[in-house]
């Protein structure tokens, strides 16, 4: 029997606001946003690459870069 082997996508930076951070529960918290919310919005993120998160009047841009 064949085994398949998981392809594990890794965040190695991410910019918001043109500000970078090493990964985005350390962007929630900094920027005091819900830590609730921060492992649904990161596998979402992971997918698109680029996102929006609002939470109040705040509206944050997240994108996923690679490291250097």
């Amino acid at each position: 029997m064949a085994t398949t082997k998981k392809k594990s996508i890794k965040v190695t930076h991410v910019i918001v606001n043109r500000k970078q951070f090493h990964s985005v529960k350390q962007a929630f918290e900094k920027l005091k946003l819900p830590l609730g919310r921060h492992i649904r919005f990161r596998m979402a993120l992971k997918k698109a690459g680029k996102l929006v998160f609002e939470h109040g009047r705040k509206r944050v841009t997240f994108s996923v870069a690679a490291k250097d």
